[in-house]
């Protein structure tokens, strides 16, 4: 029974680890959002790469995170 219960428990077990990894990284893409927002764009905004594309801007802020 013992061995039974812990071929079922460990897929359940690595299932749980990869859902407890995608929310860190959910949290930490929601943090750098929030960082990009409050310090990053004002940066970029003042740069002359700067343009109204909010896809390129978007590209250019999280580039300028990337090389921090």
């Amino acid at each position: 029974m013992s061995l039974l219960l812990n071929l079922v428990s460990l897929p359940m077990l690595f299932i749980a680890t990869l859902a407890k990894e995608e929310l860190i990284t959910a949290q930490a893409t929601a943090l750098e959002l929030a960082l990009a927002d409050v310090i990053y764009k004002p940066i970029a905004e003042e740069s002359e790469s700067y343009s109204g594309d909010e896809v390129e801007n978007c590209e250019l802020i999280i580039e300028g995170i990337a090389g921090m």
